[in-house]
């Protein structure tokens, strides 16, 4: 609608045959979700040094990672002034198609750096991210607790060897924790200083939970000690009490 000059040009366009077709990888392409709220920009009254600041560009973040990667990656460079690190299309070897999507970003404000993980949240006209959420079998990690295991197949559980400490990366089936992981590595790695963050609204909510969850399974206790905090909205249940009080819920 959009693209056609809103509702009123829209229908002029249609009747004389001048409509104008979405492209879907286009940066100024919106979903419906986009549509609800076109904001791109961060709040410039709430500075680095507001408590705030986190927790206003978790909610950013979350809102745009429903978007294709160039929405994203012209969101974060030219209007959050921030470097775009990685688009992740991952592998969910039970549906068999790559369903779980995330972006990375990183931002500075002298020597200290934070990096952005942001999961996607469930499209709503996509079939296969509601399998995710409605999937109501448990998976029993040692020592944490229950899982969701619809939410443990979109992070990365295999059919064949569940959750190995580490895998041969495959490019053309990545799967999102190794991916993510790997890159927070090598970022982290260059800048003994920097933090991460890990956010996302319903079944991204649910993959930010969970990511830091499956660290702690791997003993990744590096990592771990650079996480600045977890932010969800509308994050639905992912563990049993056990998991709760394992990760401090």
């Amino acid at each position: 609608m959009l693209a056609n000059g809103g509702l009123s040009k829209l229908l002029f366009n249609v009747v004389s045959g001048k409509m104008v077709l979405p492209n879907k990888e286009s940066p100024e392409y919106l979903t419906t979700i986009g549509l609800l709220d076109i904001r791109r920009d961060l709040d410039n009254r709430i500075k680095h040094e507001d408590p705030r600041y986190i927790s206003a560009l978790a909610v950013m973040a979350s809102k745009s990672a429903y978007e294709n990667k160039e929405h994203i990656k012209e969101t974060v460079e030219t209007h959050w002034k921030m470097e775009f690190l990685e688009f992740f299309d991952c592998w969910n070897d039970y549906e068999e198609d790559n369903t779980t999507q995330g972006f990375m970003w990183s931002g500075k404000n002298g020597d200290f750096e934070l990096i952005g993980v942001c999961f996607r949240g469930t499209s709503p006209f996509n079939a296969k991210d509601l399998s995710s959420d409605v999937d109501l079998s448990w998976y029993k990690l040692p020592g944490i607790g229950k899982v969701h295991a619809g939410f443990l197949k979109a992070l990365g559980l295999q059919k064949s060897q569940g959750w190995p400490k580490d895998i041969q990366l495959d490019d053309k089936k990545p799967y999102a924790y190794y991916a993510i992981r790997e890159k927070l590595r090598k970022r982290l790695e260059n800048n003994p200083n920097a933090k991460f963050l890990l956010t996302g609204h319903s079944l991204g909510g649910a993959l930010s939970v969970v990511f830091p969850a499956i660290l702690a399974y791997h003993d990744e206790t590096n990592l771990l000690s650079k996480l600045e905090g977890v932010y969800t909205f509308g994050q639905p249940k992912v563990g049993d009490h056990k998991f709760g009080e394992y990760i401090g819920l």
